[in-house]
């Protein structure tokens, strides 16, 4: 997610702490013979939030300097490896760790007993427990490197708040072909899809990109306000608004629309990218829409419902919040166990977020509308797909079986499932490109 919902959705347990990890060696007990070599090696485990439960993977060793521990933790549900620890204290039998997340760290107090560690967890207003027991584990394989740039066309969009850059990629010929604008969904999300949160990478965009060349179809894609090569163009939280999204995709719709080599112009959304292209063909000429995994709810109803499952004075003081904001209004104060989720200079970008409702925008759209959903995406479900077509009955609805929230096949289970997140060469799944192909061919022939 970007900066301004990296907190303000309540899926922020453990997929988003990777951002702001850093490490610093840790101190044990003085004097304690021995006391280091008992924690030394992989702890297996998982934290307990509620009904939730999220597997874990700790790794501590003895510091070459200052003969203390150190320490990571994977998370293999999120296809992170290796995120160091902080703050990492031994004093027989406590232990304490955490792990950097920007303004909520996650935060692990736990004893040591009869060989296995058991504590409290928090990280802003979600509390729970973890327990680890020595298990002999391989460490996830470390992040590959960054994909290098495909054959295409660097191109710019220069803007008010600095300059976005992106890739053209166009069929070899020399007749003009229709085009797609490609945009990416929530997070610091680059141009191929990837997220740098994610080691590895998925590069389900790029495929995209590929798939649509070999069908005659050329692509732009860019990376986002502060991401990639546009990480110079990313505004102050407080500055942001979801229109500045919507103005990006405006931009380069413009810029295809204006060169001569294509004939006609989709607009093709991934997750939060739906919402931003549905709101920018409202505004520019687009000569077709397409919703992959794309929401089919307002956030605010998404943050309710994720919250409904909170102890009910948080979750009460929480929707009063969301209903200010909803209705226009900031909230002067918030209560500690949200101040990070509702904190000032978020306010006014959730404010303008809330107003957009995925089901009434496809609703005014007049151009041949695809919604693609895969049956194993654990963000988005086929109810969302289904809202957006119930709100646009003349929507194509392609809903493609075991695959998930990346384009990739997936079984439903978490682990194997977001495994795919940081899997670059994993094809896209089957059935994905004969819809999207067929679609685009036929709506801007």
């Amino acid at each position: 997610m970007n900066r301004a919902l990296r907190y303000a959705s309540i899926s922020f347990l453990l997929v988003m702490l990777a951002a702001c990890a850093t490490h610093r060696e840790g101190a044990s007990e003085p004097g304690a013979a021995g006391g280091i070599e008992r924690l030394t090696g992989d702890w297996k485990g998982s934290i307990e939030v509620g009904a939730r439960s999220i597997a874990i993977v700790v790794h501590l060793s003895r510091a070459e300097a200052g003969g203390g521990l150190q320490g990571t933790i994977d998370i293999p549900a999120q296809g992170a490896a290796g995120l160091p620890l902080a703050d990492l204290v031994y004093r027989a039998p406590e232990i304490r760790f955490v792990l950097n997340a920007g303004s909520d760290p996650a935060r692990f107090a736990g004893t040591l007993a009869r060989g296995v560690i058991e504590g409290g967890f928090e990280q802003g207003p979600a509390t729970g427990t973890f327990t680890l027991r020595p298990a002999a584990v391989a460490a996830l394989p470390a992040p590959s490197s960054p994909p290098e740039e495909p054959e295409g066309e660097p191109v710019v969009l220069r803007t008010s708040i600095g300059t976005l850059y992106g890739t053209l990629v166009v069929p070899p010929g020399r007749r003009a072909v229709p085009a797609a604008l490609i945009v990416s969904g929530s997070g610091p999300t680059d141009r191929d899809g990837n997220s740098r949160l994610i080691p590895g990478g998925n590069n389900s965009l790029r495929m995209v990109a590929e798939a649509l060349e070999r069908a005659g179809i050329a692509s732009l894609r860019y990376d986002k306000r502060g991401v990639g090569e546009s990480a110079g163009a990313a505004p102050s939280e407080a500055a942001l608004r979801f229109e500045t999204y919507v103005g990006d995709a405006v931009g380069w719709i413009r810029e295809l629309r204006s060169n001569r080599r294509f004939t006609r112009v989709a607009i093709i959304g991934h997750s939060e990218g739906s919402l931003v292209a549905m709101a920018a063909a409202a505004l520019v000429p687009v000569d077709a829409f397409v919703s992959l995994e794309g929401p089919g709810e307002p956030l605010d109803e998404v943050l309710k419902r994720q919250l409904a499952t909170q102890q009910p004075a948080i979750r009460d003081e929480a929707y009063a919040d969301i209903d200010a904001l909803k209705a226009g209004r900031t909230v002067p104060r918030v209560g500690d166990a949200l101040s990070s989720l509702f904190r000032p200079s978020v306010q006014p970008y959730l404010i303008s977020v809330f107003r957009y409702d995925p089901r009434a925008l496809i609703a005014k759209l007049t151009v041949p509308c695809l919604i693609v959903q895969g049956t194993t995406d654990l963000q988005v479900t086929v109810l969302d797909a289904e809202r957006l077509h119930a709100a646009a009955p003349g929507s194509t609805l392609r809903i493609i079986p075991g695959m998930n929230h990346v384009l990739k096949s997936a079984p439903r289970d978490p682990e194997a499932n977001y495994a795919t997140y940081r899997d670059p060469d994993l094809p896209l799944a089957p059935g994905l490109v004969a819809a999207l192909t067929g679609f685009l061919r036929s709506a801007l022939r």
